[in-house]
């Protein structure tokens, strides 16, 4: 079973990743 706050923590951890993607790419571009 899968519990409500379950998918709030995947979606607060996805964004996460996905904001560090950006930025890392960001950097690489900047260069």
């Amino acid at each position: 079973m899968v519990k409500p706050g379950a998918r709030l923590i995947v979606f607060v951890v996805t964004f996460r990743v996905l904001m560090s993607l950006t930025a890392l790419l960001g950097l690489v571009e900047q260069d």
